[in-house]
């Protein structure tokens, strides 16, 4: 209980802030945890919060000491280049890639090397064109498979003809809307995704 009775609600220790939310948790605050999820600041005791935060600066510290240096081109996944510099000690992510637009675990980069540059750029475009058609396509596919819709299992005779019915005005309209629709140009599609 000395804790308790020794800490003013606020603690300052390291350059962060120690507070006892109304959960009684020791949340600490300050440079080396805002942002991370609050789990991974949240501790059961106040001397559990001091080590968390005298072990984060330690970190800080041996790796300014080990002057680790990156300056990496890159490109993305869409072909944009960037410079990685850095491994962000606090999520393992690459720094350097915060504006791509797929920045996080996830994200592929690649050397900046010419052909590969323009190589990701296709496959960007071709994915993007994939997308665009695969929208148009959504629309106008015909489910033989569905249950409900076309009946499952043994059928009898009513069944099957009304069931046949449903699947050629099915096919009537979804033929009907893509002649509608008309033939997608390439350069259509790549004018939408560019």
């Amino acid at each position: 209980m000395s804790d308790l009775n020794t800490l003013s609600n606020v603690k300052e220790f390291g350059g962060h802030t120690i507070e006892l939310n109304p959960e009684w948790f020791f949340v600490v605050n300050g440079p080396e945890f805002d942002g991370l999820e609050m789990r991974k600041h949240m501790f059961l005791s106040l001397a559990d919060a001091k080590e968390a935060i005298a072990k984060t600066i330690r970190e800080k510290e041996k790796l300014e000491a080990a002057k680790i240096r990156l300056y990496l081109e890159v490109v993305d996944e869409h072909g944009a280049l960037h410079v990685v510099e850095r491994i962000n000690r606090r999520n393992g992510i690459m720094a350097g890639l915060e504006d791509a637009p797929s920045f996080g675990r996830s994200a592929k980069v690649y050397p900046d090397v010419p052909w590969l540059r323009e190589a990701v750029k296709r496959l960007a475009a071709l994915n993007n064109e994939r997308s665009e058609l695969m929208k148009r396509l959504n629309d106008l596919d015909i489910d033989v498979n569905s249950r409900g819709l076309y009946g499952s299992g043994r059928m009898d005779a009513d069944d099957v003809i009304r069931y046949t019915k449903r699947l050629q005005d099915d096919y009537d309209k979804k033929k009907q809307k893509a002649i509608e629709m008309g033939t997608p140009k390439l350069t259509e599609i790549e004018n939408k995704t560019a």
